[in-house]
Order: structure tokens, then C-alpha cells, then sequence
């Protein structure tokens, strides 16, 4: 048996070295802080709000993740918009809109910060303080982060909104600044913001730079077209009044577009940041456009014109194939038929088949190729004087694997005219030698004034 004195050595030894391995959890426990940079703006503009987690010790501790509700007093703080930096890995949830934010399986390497960024802001004057939930890791928990933030009614507030929000790919949208000091009962003056466009956005050409802001002192405004930068200085808006900034933009990019200027500065102290998101619906795969045109027309009854085709793979970096559509003719002028078909019109192995339905099947085309092919279109004899529409189905094709029904239609008007009155009164132009024929004027159809070609806005 050991003796009393054994066992309390063997005890401070069993409690030393509890102590040490307190210790060093201790030690590799995450240190968890967050701060808003401005800490206080003007109503409605945006804050950077950085979350900070440090890693003091030897061990990497993996699967972080903390939960954050933003605070509802006085008035709810908001996710201006996404996520502006995360350099913790894993998955930061917060989206424009959102009044609570997340991080999920995020890792923190031995001696190392990271930082998430996401940009907020308070409809709402006053302070609202700010807390987050636990910070948990592989290697335990960390108490919540606090901060505050504060909305100044006494500073213009400033946002942006834009002309539209889902603008198409390749266009244009207005984008306004708008500062308004209606709360305050001072002028707000020195004003100045600026913002560099996310790539893909540029100032339009033109920029129709403008604003109704009042100069102050010597004011600068510019935004050069075809550029990524606005800035202004020097200007001011009146106690209890609005002025606003605007200029356009051209969307050369899709997908979910946050832009967010610097945060603007004034007399009254920091504005915060104008913050916007765009949301651009990303390019087809691609598509095959159709294009037709008649010739030969006007046309009387009964005769033949040729009708013109031509296809284009839209896509510049994946081939066409299995390319196909239809043109029903009957549908246009019935009686009317297709035929005198070029082999492989589209493609080696596409082919035309059908007569009052012509259809393509089988076509293929390089990525930007381009196929051209005429047919003969034999009018019926009973056809009566007018114009015809005649307007293709869409065209089908595989492009780079994807099954693409394109958005374009070939269209273009058929022409008849009416048979002149010698002809209608019976006289055989198909007899050559006019037997039987009792000295009336033969009449050459070659000769016949034709009506003039209709106007068809389409024709090339």
C-alpha cells in the first residue's frame, strides 16, 4: 500500500497535470469579436459589420459556427447585402433582406484571424446593440461577440435604388444616389462618396451623369463611360430636403450583383455606404436563329418563287446539333407546296422532307456557323390576290449537350397578284402557236406590267 504521503505526491501530480491540460484548452480556445465599420451612419445606409476569430494555439480547430439574429430594437437591423468577404471557409449564410446570418463548417488554422464581412443597416434612428450566439469548434466554445451600431437621424441618409433590378444581360440601367435630410433641421454639406463598380459593370456611354444636389464650395462630379469608378465632392443638401445623384450603367455580367459604394462622408460625420443588388439572368446556352425571305414575288397564281432560309448557331464556343424546324406553307396559303430540295442543306446528313409542311431535320453547325438554302414554293392556281404571312416554328437543336428551343422565328410576306383581265377572260398563254387563235392580241406574260413589290420591312 503506498504511504499517505505517496498518495498526496501522486495526487499533486494527477491535479498538475489536470491543471496543464486546463491550461492548454485554454490556450487553443477561439477568441470571437465583431465591429461595425462606420459605427454610426445616416437611416437607411450601410455598415460593414466584420465578425473576427482567432486561433491562438498549435491545434487548427475545424467545424466553427455561430448564428447571429440581428436586433429588432429600436428598429430591425437587415442584411444590406450578401456576403462581402469570408476568409473562415465554410458556409456564411446571409443574403439581402436577411435578419439573421450564419456560418457553418467554418476552419481556423494553428496561429491564425479570419474574418467574414457582410454589410447591414438600420431603418430605424438609435442605437441597437447587437449580439451574436456561442462560437462552437472541434476544440469547444467561445462566449458571443457585441457590438453597436448606430442610425444618426441627424446625418442624411443615403441609399441607392435602380431602375430596375433584374435588368437583362447587355443593357442598360439607371442607377440613383439619393440623400435625404428631411429629419434634420441642419444642412448637411462637404458630401462626398464614391464606389468602383463590381467587374462586368461599367458607366454607360452615354453616362447621363446629373444630379439636383446643391454645390458646395468647389464640387466635383465624374464617372468616366465606359469606366468602373464614380466619385463626387463638394456638394450639399438642404435642411429638411432631398437631392439625388444618377447615372447609367451597363450590365455586361449576371448572376447576383451587389454594388456598394465607399461610405460617404459630410459635415455631419460618416453617411455609411449605398448599397444595391442587381440580379441578371445568366446567358443561354445558346440558340439557333432562322431567318427567311421570299423572291421572285409578287406572283401570280400558279407560278413558283423562291423562298430563302438562313440559320446561325448563336453559341460562339459549343457546336449545333440535331438542329430542326418547320414551315407550314398550307398554313400560309393553302395549296400552297414545297419542293426542288438542296441535299444536305444544313449540315452533311440534314435533310428537307414534306411538301405543304416543309421541315429540316438532322442540320449541325459550328459554334458562330451559319447555313443558307433556297427551296422552290409553288403558289396554288386558285390563289387569290394578297399577302401572306408565313412564319416558321422556332428552331430545336443540342448545343453543348443542352436541348435549346431558340426564341426567334423566320418571317417574311408572300405576295400574289391578281391575274390580269386577258388572262382571267381566256386567252391560252400556254399555246404556243395560239391554234384556233381569231386575230385577238396576243399578249407575251413576260410583257405584262407587273405590280410593284410590296413593302415588306423585312426584305434585304
Amino acid at each position: 500500500m503506498l504511504s499517505i504521503g505517496r498518495k498526496i505526491a501522486a495526487l499533486g501530480v494527477t491535479l498538475g497535470f489536470g491543471v496543464l491540460a486546463q491550461d492548454a484548452a485554454a490556450q487553443d480556445a477561439l477568441s470571437f469579436s465583431k465591429g461595425f465599420s462606420p459605427s454610426t451612419v445616416g437611416v437607411n445606409a450601410g455598415s460593414v459589420l466584420t465578425y473576427t476569430i482567432t486561433n491562438p494555439g498549435a491545434t487548427p480547430n475545424s467545424a466553427v459556427q455561430f448564428t447571429h439574429t440581428l436586433p429588432t430594437v429600436p428598429g430591425q437591423m437587415t442584411v444590406a447585402s450578401g456576403v462581402l468577404s469570408n476568409t473562415c471557409g465554410g458556409t456564411v449564410t446571409a443574403a439581402a433582406g436577411d435578419t439573421s446570418l450564419s456560418l457553418t463548417g467554418g476552419l481556423v488554422g494553428a496561429f491564425q484571424t479570419c474574418t467574414i464581412e457582410v454589410l447591414v443597416s438600420l431603418a430605424t434612428p438609435g442605437v441597437h446593440a447587437s449580439t451574436t450566439g456561442i462560437l462552437n469548434s472541434s476544440e469547444g466554445t467561445t462566449t458571443p461577440a457585441s457590438a453597436s451600431l448606430e442610425a444618426d437621424s441627424g446625418r442624411s441618409s443615403l441609399t441607392k435604388t435602380f431602375s430596375t433590378n433584374t435588368p437583362a444581360l447587355n443593357t442598360v440601367v439607371t442607377q440613383t444616389y439619393s440623400f435625404d435630410n428631411t429629419a434634420n433641421g441642419a444642412a448637411v454639406n462637404f458630401m462626398s462618396l464614391s464606389e468602383t463598380f463590381p467587374a462586368g459593370i461599367t458607366v454607360a456611354s452615354p453616362s447621363n451623369l446629373v444630379t439636383d444636389c446643391s454645390a458646395f464650395g468647389s464640387p466635383t462630379l465624374t464617372a468616366a463611360e465606359g469606366g468602373q469608378n464614380f466619385a463626387m465632392s463638394g456638394y450639399t443638401v438642404a435642411a429638411g430636403s432631398t437631392c439625388t445623384v444618377s447615372l447609367d450603367l451597363l450590365v455586361g455580367t449576371s448572376g447576383q450583383i451587389a454594388l456598394v459604394s465607399e461610405s460617404g462622408s459630410s459635415s455631419a460625420g460618416d453617411l455609411g455606404a449605398a448599397v444595391g443588388n442587381l440580379t441578371v439572368a445568366a446567358p443561354a446556352a445558346g440558340e439557333v436563329s432562322i431567318s427567311k425571305l421570299f423572291s421572285g414575288d409578287p406572283a401570280l397564281p400558279g407560278e413558283t418563287v423562291t423562298l430563302s432560309f438562313a440559320l446561325r448557331n448563336l453559341s460562339r464556343t459549343e457546336a449545333a446539333t440535331d438542329i430542326t424546324f418547320a414551315d407550314d406553307l398550307d398554313l400560309m396559303l393553302s395549296g400552297t407546296t414545297g419542293g426542288n430540295f438542296p441535299s444536305d442543306p444544313c449540315g452533311s446528313g440534314s435533310a428537307l422532307s414534306g411538301t405543304s409542311t416543309v421541315t429540316l431535320s438532322g442540320g449541325a453547325l459550328a459554334a458562330g456557323a451559319e447555313c443558307r438554302f433556297d427551296i422552290d414554293v409553288v403558289l396554288p392556281s386558285v390563289a387569290t390576290a394578297g399577302d401572306y404571312d408565313n412564319i416558321t416554328s422556332a428552331v430545336s437543336a443540342n448545343i453543348g449537350g443542352t436541348p435549346v428551343v431558340g426564341t426567334s422565328t423566320g418571317q417574311d410576306t408572300l405576295t400574289v397578284s391578281a391575274v390580269p383581265a386577258v388572262l382571267a377572260a381566256g386567252t391560252d398563254q400556254n399555246d404556243p402557236d395560239r391554234s384556233g387563235d381569231t386575230g385577238r392580241n396576243h399578249l407575251d406574260p413576260l410583257c405584262i406590267e407587273q405590280p410593284q413589290r410590296g413593302n415588306h420591312p423585312d426584305r434585304r
